[in-house]
């Protein structure tokens, strides 16, 4: 199993208050030890390629939902779409097909969670790391946390409202959306 752990300090975010910005490289995913070690390392500008996200890397299918619709199950929709995760940077399906959703990745204090901030809406062919706002692109868009697991080629993630706890287990409940994703090889 992967576990995603961090012990950070600083801020999460490169930008000023209310930016958009990446996060630091600081973010991270380890592997199934028990814990972590302190991290430092200075911010960067884009989030960068961070080998303890490795296993994070590629596309993977959105195969299963526990979320109610009408409820802000944000995969629940999504069922059967491809996700993927480049760097620090997950492209989530859009309605738009011309469109797509971007969001970075970002380590939490708690163990096994990852926050999933909104970075923009963007064209396909928008530089990975792009700006939504220089590019004169829509910036609305949702954020969450998750408690994250991955067991061979399948990732299971417990979402909440960012404003929620963090979901202490992979447990289906009224207040976070449990999903199943599979890698595409």
């Amino acid at each position: 199993m992967l576990a995603v752990a961090a012990a950070l300090g600083g801020s999460a975010c490169d930008g000023g208050a209310g930016s958009h910005a990446a996060p630091s490289t600081a973010s991270a995913v380890a592997s199934s030890s028990a814990s972590a070690a302190p991290l430092s390392s200075a911010p960067a500008a884009l989030p960068s390629h961070d080998t303890r996200l490795a296993a994070l890397q590629g596309r993977w299918r959105i195969e299963s939902s526990t979320g109610q619709p009408d409820a802000g199950m944000v995969f629940l929709p999504a069922i059967g779409k491809d996700v993927v995760i480049r760097r620090a940077i997950l492209v989530f399906p859009d309605d738009d097909p011309a469109s797509e959703l971007r969001k970075t990745l970002r380590v939490l204090p708690e163990p096994n969670a990852l926050a999933i901030d909104h970075r923009g809406n963007f064209a396909p062919t928008d530089p990975l790391d792009g700006d939504a706002q220089a590019l004169g692109r829509e910036s609305k868009g949702w954020s969450r946390r998750v408690l994250a697991k991955v067991e061979g080629d399948v990732m299971t993630l417990a979402v909440a409202f960012p404003q929620d706890p963090l979901p202490p287990s992979f447990a289906p409940s009224d207040r976070s959306e449990v999903v199943v994703l599979r890698r595409i090889r």
